[in-house]
Parts: structure tokens; sequence; C-alpha cells
């Protein structure tokens, strides 16, 4: 696990379903957390002598400091929660008969905790990745504290405590690999263990409080290193640069490959706007990105909320395409709704977002590494990926932008994997429309059309490349040749019906009828077209969206009625024939106002969010651009109770004679700058 690290204590992170150590390393980002400690003379200080009879021993001292973000907020370095920034010495000793340079051998930790210059027997433990041992910071506030020691360089590590909120990895684990959670219920692989890493730990270093995709990567190899084979990362890389994409891709794809080891990818909260995933193209094949599928069941239980339809729906607020390459957002999708750990010292919460889709996903996935273990195939961890894909089930009526291929299936994966790995088929169908490029600059894997921009362009050369199992090596995959066949979900989506798939690229044309869609379905602003590429055998290997906005100009008052349903998003588009100020106006009737959520998307950003609140609420925003515009407006919980939204949109022609208020993206009516 890739996240804000786990507190060893809590009950489901104490021991698999057969009985063996759940939580077997932990490591973290912080250079604050590493000490180098000097070789102890034979007459070492009090606190040495305290600790014990040894051999050989090193001593240091650990200061606390301030941890500040590179952005300059605050974020711990009291490790001990006191309120105090404080010292305390650290010594370690070897017992005699051990090999000094064996990091494994019989090692005694202490921390002067109490700081009183004795080392008590609550202040000393082994290492941690070798006996599971560990102690507090503070045991009244159950902060957790594990020690690892390398003889061979002096170098001692440390790991602070878990409280919030710092406690997001509580969840995550639970959700993957938790046991007898509350002495009642288990995650998704209750038999799977757990090494994780703390991208988060408090650091007087600002550039590690920040993590960068350089400590991302770090993190990554620490983990894989350590035996890894899934690792779940429900976090931001914050790398939308294009180019910063493409170098992540090439490194995680490089890390895969050495270590064997598939990543899952929390898609993120940014819905309902499209583009709201920022990321899609920093990750390779053998990494899964995924949104948050809610069910009826499961909300009703967990986070209190009725009305939502059988068998349920994409959250609203998970990041949904299409994305700047005009593909989907997310390769599947995953139940998020969990009751999980928290904090050591709240004990349990209703755990939800893509951080607990993600995870649950990680858990099919281990599940499904342990049955290719149990049949004696190879893990191969791409292939891994792509089984979970194509065996994945969609939810009836949802385009393919907004869940990818579906909720995955075990048994399905199962037997495209077995199928695979023998180099059978293909794992995929790459797409790239050629001679078109997304906003971002990104190349496209599919269409995504806007009304005020059509030109008399309707048709569209599209190239297919097969990608299959790294297992059959490449003159393997340079012999796959396969028959596909290809279908067009509506009429105003045409071209050939039967090609070929291979390591080569093979091309088609698709005609693009958007005037007869837009003329068809005037009642829609966004209408759904897919070109679905399947194997001979049936098998789903890719679909190519194509996406049509219909984003009107805004040159006067435009209103909008929408129906909210529970935990439902929706999008209205619109087109600013020139840079200023529109007005967007939100009135609801029934259910809860505060419930409501309005986002704001440049670009596809989000740029700012408010919670209506009121019945009545207002918000300015500034365009700085002209073009294509999107707000989101979501319904977060609720109930049977019926809700209504009517939105108004309208420019706004003044100027402000507060400059500085100007450059702001979004004021509130009320005063509230956004």
């Amino acid at each position: 696990m890739l996240d804000d690290g786990i507190a060893p204590g809590q009950s489901g992170f104490k021991t698999t379903t057969d009985g063996k150590r759940k939580l077997l390393a932990v490591g973290s980002s912080s250079s604050m957390l590493r000490k180098k400690l000097a070789a102890a003379e034979a007459t070492g200080d009090a606190f040495l002598q305290s600790a014990g009879p040894y051999a050989r021993a090193w001593t240091g001292e650990l200061t606390e400091t301030p941890a500040t973000s590179a952005w300059g907020i605050e974020n711990g370095g009291d490790l001990n929660r006191d309120g105090k920034m404080e010292s305390f010495k650290l010594a370690v000793l070897q017992k005699e008969n051990q090999d000094s340079n064996d990091a494994g051998s019989e090692l005694k930790i202490c921390v002067d905790l109490d700081r009183n210059g004795t080392a008590s027997s609550s202040e000393c433990v082994r290492p941690f990745a070798a006996t599971g041992e560990y102690t507090h910071w503070s045991a009244e506030k159950r902060l957790a504290l594990t020690a690892e020691f390398d003889p061979a360089s002096g170098e001692l590590v440390l790991t602070e405590g878990e409280d919030l909120p710092d406690s997001h990895a509580e969840g995550v684990g639970s959700v993957l690999a938790g046991h007898n959670i509350g002495g009642l219920f288990d995650g998704v692989a209750p038999g799977a263990q757990i090494v994780s890493y703390d991208l988060a730990a408090t650091s007087s270093n600002p550039y590690e409080v920040d993590y960068a995709a350089g400590d991302f990567l770090k993190g990554l190899e620490w983990l894989a290193s350590r035996g890894a084979k899934i690792v779940n990362f429900s976090a931001y890389t914050y790398t939308a640069d294009p180019k910063m994409q493409t170098f992540l891709r090439a490194a995680l794809t490089e890390l895969t490959k050495k270590y064997n080891f598939m990543i899952m990818v929390a898609a993120g909260n940014e819905g309902p706007g499209m583009h709201s995933d920022y990321e899609r193209t920093a990750y390779p094949d053998a990494a899964l990105l995924v949104g948050a599928f809610i069910s009826r069941d499961l909300d009703a239980l967990v986070h209190g909320v009725s009305g939502l339809p059988d068998p349920g729906r994409v959250m609203h607020y998970s990041s949904i395409g299409p994305g700047f390459d005009g593909g989907q957002t997310v390769d599947i999708i995953s139940p998020l709704a969990s009751l999980t750990h928290s904090s050591p010292s709240l004990g349990f919460r209703a755990f939800g977002g893509t951080s607990s889709a993600s995870p649950a996903a990680a858990g099919v996935a281990t599940i499904m590494a342990s049955a290719i273990a149990a049949e004696g195939l190879p893990f191969e961890a791409t292939t891994l990926a792509h089984a979970l894909r194509l065996g994945a089930k969609p939810l009836p009526g949802v385009p393919y932008v907004i869940q990818g291929m579906g909720l995955p299936k075990v048994e399905a994966a199962l037997a495209h994997y077995r199928r695979l790995i023998k180099g059978t088929g293909f794992l995929n169908a790459a797409s790239k429309i050629n001679d078109k490029t997304g906003a971002d600059g990104s190349p496209l894997v599919g269409l995504t059309l806007l009304k005020s921009e059509l030109t008399s362009q309707n048709e569209y050369s599209v190239t297919l490349q097969g990608t299959a199992s790294p297992q059959i090596g490449p003159d393997g995959v340079k012999e796959l040749l396969k028959p596909i066949t290809l279908h067009y979900s509506h009429p105003w989506l045409s071209g050939v019906s039967e090609l070929w798939l291979s390591e080569g690229p093979s091309k088609f044309n698709l005609r693009v009828d958007a005037a007869a869609a837009f003329a068809k379905h005037p009642e829609l602003t966004e209408i759904f077209g897919e070109v679905a590429i399947r194997e001979d055998n049936g098998t789903l290997l890719k679909v190519v969206p194509v996406t049509l906005i219909r984003d009107e100009p805004l040159h006067g008052r435009r209103a909008q009625m929408l129906a909210l349903e529970p935990e439902d998003g929706h999008r209205i588009h619109f087109h600013v024939p020139a840079p200023g100020f529109v007005r967007v106006r939100v009135q609801t009737e029934g259910g809860n106002p505060a419930t409501v959520r309005v986002n704001v998307y440049d670009s596809g950003f989000r740029a700012a969010a408010f919670n209506s609140g009121d019945k009545t609420r207002d918000y300015l925003f500034r365009a700085t651009r002209r073009g294509w515009h999107q707000i989101g407006i979501a319904r977060g919980g609720g109930s049977t109770a019926p809700m209504r939204a009517h939105v108004t949109l309208e420019p706004v022609d003044f100027s402000l004679a507060d400059a500085e208020l100007g450059s702001e993206f979004v004021v509130d009516y009320a005063g509230e700058e956004g």
C-alpha cells in the first residue's frame, strides 16, 4: 500500500486468516525519521547503559522539528502530540555472537520517550520487519512507533503514529485486506499480507511533506522490492502536465516490468465533470484506474442513504470521462462504501470515495493472484490487469466513458487470464485517432465533438494495435493475428464491420454524423456513442467512444431543470463567446439544499466548488477564455424525497473596482470569495 501509513495495533491489521502476521513492513519518505547513529564507546552514556548489556552499540538523538509543506501549510512534527518540540535520545544494542552487518540479527532499539534518561522495557523494541514489535510515542494517544536499523550503515528508521487527519490508509487497508475488523468482518482479501509505505509522514523537509512524482516512484520501488505484487494507490501524483505524464508512464512501465507488479489507482473525486481525471495517461499497462460504484444496499447500510436504484450507480463525485484524450477516465468501477478502521483513537467510520473503491478492486486482484499461484500459472502483472478489465461486467445503460468496462468479476477474469497467459488472444486493442490531438496535446483514443466547433469533417481515421501478454515473448506477439468485429451503437456512427488485429497497425475509417445526432436528440446536452471492438470469440477488447457535447453559446439567460436523485450528478455545458463574468443561480426544491454540490470547471479542471446550503444561491465566476465550459450539479447522499434543481446561467457585464478581486475565478454573491 502506498498511502499515509497504517497503525499496526488495530484489530484488522494483526493477522491473516491463517494466523500469519498481517503487516510485514512499514516505510516512509521522511528524512526526519531517518537518523544516522554513531558507534558507541565501550562505556556509553547513561541511557545506553540502562538499556542492558551489549557487544556493540550505536547512539544518537532525534529532535522534533515543525513540519511545514512547500506551500506553507503546517503538517505536524510533534511526534508524541504533547504540544512541544523536544529531543529524544536513541540507542541501538547488538548482542554477543551476532554478525555486525546482518540487519536481521538480534537488535534492541530504544527511544527515550519519557525523556528521563533511562530506557524502560516499554521504550525498547526489536526491528519491526523481523519481529512485528512496536511501541508508542504516546500510549495514551495510541501513536504507534516502529523501528528498523541497519548495522552496516548505522541508519535508524522510525515511523510516526497514525491519527486524524493522518488515517486515510487505515480505511484503505481495511477494505483491501483487513481481517477480523472489530471482531466482526473482513476486507476483500483477508488472507493477504501488507507492506505499507507512508507518503505523507511528517518531515522537516517541505518537499517531502508535499510529495512529488519522485517520492511516488521511490515508494513504489520500496514496496515492490519487498515483494508487493499488487500495489494500491488512493491518492494523486499531481501530474496534469502531458509531458510529465509521459515521463511518469515511462518510469512506471520500467518499474512494473522490473518487479512484475500491478498498480490499482483511485481515479479521484473530481466528478461529475468531463476531463475530471487529470492523470489518465500517466499510468502503464500494468495499472488500472478505478472509479466508484455505490450499490443500494451498501449506501443504506454504511452511509444511511436511501432511494438508490437497483443495482446502484457510479458515484456522483467519481472522476469520469470523456478525458482529454477522448477516451474513458476509468478502466473499471468498484464498490466504495465500507465500514472501516479510522484512527486508533476514534474506532470506526463509514469510508467512501474512489479511495475506497480502488482497494476493493486491489483486493479482487489479490484474490486473483492467489488463485493464479494455486493453479501453478506464472504471475504476470500486465496480463492480470487486463484480465480483470476484460472480465468486468458493465452496468446496463451507463456509457463506457463513465464506467469503463464495469465491475470486475473474479471467475470471468480468471478464465481470461488462463487464455491470455498462453498467448491465444490479445489483452487490448489500443486505439488512436489519426491526425488529431486533445486539448492538452495528448494523442486521442476517442472523439469528443463540441457542437460549437463542428466543421464539415464527418470522417475520422482510426488505428488499432493489439497488445498481448509479455509472458509469450516478442516472437509470440509478432505471430498473433486475430479477426475482429466492430459494432456501432447508433445509426449516426458507421464504418466497416470486420477487420483484423495484430501488433502492427490496422486502420478503419469512422463516419460520425454529429449533425444528425444533435437533430434527433434536441433535448440532450450529451450524446454518447461507442464503437465496440470484439475478438472472434466475442470478447470485448476495446471501446472507441464518440461523445457529442451540445455547448450552445451563452448570449443571454439560459435555464435548465434537473431532477436530482440520491448520489446523482449532472453536467451543464455552454459556450462562452468572449471572456467575462457568468452568474450561476441554483434554486432547489425538496430534499436538503445542504447536500447539493456545485462544481465550476474550466477546460475540465475543477476551478471551484460550493455547497448550495440555501434553497437559492448565486455565484459569479470569471470566464478567462472563450469557448466550452461546464458546471457540475450533484446531490450527495439523500433519501426517497424527490429533489429538483433549477439552474440559471446568465452573462454579466460590469467592471470591478478592485482589480485584485477580479483576479479571483469565482465569487459568492454573499461576499465569500471562492
